[in-house]
């Protein structure tokens, strides 16, 4: 459905004059959104790319120059948000983009011939966090906080089934019968604890 509404939204060109925002009629860059590539519209362009920010949080196009012209783009081409990975530059934001190939060749893209859509992340910003993965994170807390109450609490982990005190003045022989009694009873998964 996100897809969909994303992809039924209008897209054009405008130039601002001064104050004013003007329509740029057959611009060039609105004619290769509705025809990005000879495979598919700019409606499933735009679709894809609405599915892989829900599912991933980011998503990527590969801008295809014109052979001959590195300034001008010839084809938009999406990239599958799991097979592209951020590289990270020393003196620049974004060094480059690794395409990974199914028979696990890497590929590196030039910055300047991808477009990279993300939603913020917090905790990385070279990477988006998708809607799913930040309803997870609650999810997932909660989960591990009720395992540790039931490990606690109801498997008798945190609260002890009794408290023995052993006497000082026991002897060797009394010792060594209560020693093997609270061996037994941690054993059959009683929990003791033991002053």
């Amino acid at each position: 459905l996100i897809g969909n509404e994303f992809s039924s939204t209008g897209y054009g060109v405008k130039e601002q004059k001064g104050e004013d925002v003007i329509d740029v009629v057959n611009h060039p860059y609105e004619h290769l959104l509705a025809n990005p590539n000879d495979e598919m519209t700019g409606a499933f362009l735009l679709k894809y790319t609405a599915w892989w920010m829900q599912l991933r949080g980011k998503a990527f196009w590969y801008l295809a120059p014109t052979k001959g012209n590195s300034d001008e783009i010839a084809e938009i081409w999406p990239l599958p948000a799991d097979k592209v990975e951020v590289v990270k530059g020393k003196t620049t934001f974004i060094d480059h983009y690794t395409y990974k190939l199914r028979r696990g060749t890497k590929i590196n893209l030039n910055p300047d011939y991808v477009v990279y859509f993300r939603f913020p992340n917090p905790y990385d910003l070279w990477d988006g966090l998708a809607p799913l993965d930040a309803a997870l994170s609650p999810l997932e807390i909660d989960q591990a906080e009720a395992k540790w109450q039931r490990d606690t609490y109801v498997n008798g982990r945190g609260i002890p089934a009794s408290v023995l005190m052993l006497s000082e003045k026991m002897g060797d022989r009394d010792f060594a019968v209560a020693a093997q009694r609270i061996r037994e009873d941690f054993e059959q998964g009683r929990k003791l604890a033991i002053a």
